[in-house]
């Protein structure tokens, strides 16, 4: 009777040893795939839910978790926990908790930022018992994006009438970004790096406005400028002795710098060839003479008619030419 006592007492006894040592190798949990752990015979850990909320907000992430005991006798754990910034310093809590008996247990881990650390953040939830023997080990991992900042990557410059190609640029914030322009002319554009006409003059405020995948918003205002193209015309052409012709300034702005120059090619014997000069400005509708005295033998025979090339340009303006067919006879120019 006393050996079948002795023989019980050792049964309870490892029995106990059984029940109330656990150990469990630690692990990282894939919380997006996540299925209940065990964390001895009698506990459970089931992660169901992961919330990620906008940078800025309260939180950022919260792990719920519940423990369900399935025997009739209290468990006393040792939860740690510890958050990883991303510097490398680190915030660390833990706490003793006893679980009674069939009961429902939830754990909320809450991330509040109160800093200006931007980066790889690590949330860490350890579980152990008295003697220390790890139960199990989760981690979250995240990045912490920087504010979202919107660049219109202004100032732009161009003419009435011409393409001009806006780049917009943001960072920050959470992607995928959607974009918005404001041209400043009752125009808009949803493209990122869009191109627009302006068909007036002037000074257009142009916003860009950029917004993330949780809803926050950057906005960035620069100008375009647009003047009026240069427009510059070579009218009134005329022989006699010698060439002219007006060069005439058709646009709404003044026209700077205007190189001319009449060249002459073929011909016998004509002097001289080649003549140019420089017109410092020309204002809108003003209209100036310029001219050629020639002597020379030129009406076909031997040699090609003469051809009278008449060229002007600007740096505001590329290079536009006029091209005549004339007969040369002494001073005198017969244009065809």
């Amino acid at each position: 009777m006393i050996r079948k006592n002795n023989l019980l007492i050792i049964i309870a006894i490892v029995l106990t040893l059984i029940l109330s040592s656990v150990s469990i190798s630690s692990k990282v949990i894939n919380l997006d795939k996540y299925s209940p752990e065990s964390l001895s015979p009698n506990i459970q850990i089931l992660i169901f839910e992961v919330i990620v909320f906008p940078p800025g907000g309260y939180a950022d992430y919260e792990i719920r978790q519940e423990v369900h005991n399935f025997e009739d006798y209290n468990v006393t754990v040792e939860f740690e926990g510890a958050l990883i910034f991303p510097d490398g310093s680190s915030n660390n809590w833990s706490d003793i908790w006893e679980l009674p008996a069939n009961m429902t247990f939830g754990a909320f881990i809450l991330c509040a930022y109160t800093n200006d650390l931007y980066g790889n953040y690590t949330r860490i939830l350890t579980v152990k018992d008295l003697s220390g023997v790890i139960l199990d080990s989760k981690n979250v991992s995240w990045v912490r994006e920087p504010p979202l900042l919107a660049n219109a990557n202004g100032p732009y410059y161009g003419n009435v009438n011409e393409h001009i190609q806006f780049n917009g640029s943001a960072t920050g914030g959470t992607q995928p970004y959607s974009w918005h322009w404001d041209f400043g002319d009752g125009a808009t554009s949803n493209d990122q790096s869009p191109d627009h006409k302006y068909i007036s003059a002037g000074n257009y405020s142009v916003t860009l406005t950029v917004t993330d995948n949780f809803g926050t918003i950057s906005e960035n205002t620069t100008f375009a400028l647009i003047r009026e193209v240069p427009i510059i015309e070579i009218t009134n052409i005329k022989g006699g002795l010698g060439i002219s012709a007006i060069l005439k300034n058709t646009g709404q702005i003044n026209v700077n710098d205007i190189e001319w120059k009449i060249l002459i090619e073929n011909g016998l014997v004509i002097y001289p060839r080649e003549i140019s000069d420089t017109i410092e400005v020309l204002e809108p509708d003003q209209g100036l003479e310029i001219k050629m005295r020639v002597v020379g033998i030129g009406f076909g025979l031997l040699t090609d008619l003469p051809t009278i090339r008449i060229t002007a340009s600007s740096p505001e303006i590329e290079e536009f030419e006029t091209i005549l067919i004339a007969k040369i006879i002494g001073p005198f120019v017969i244009l065809n």
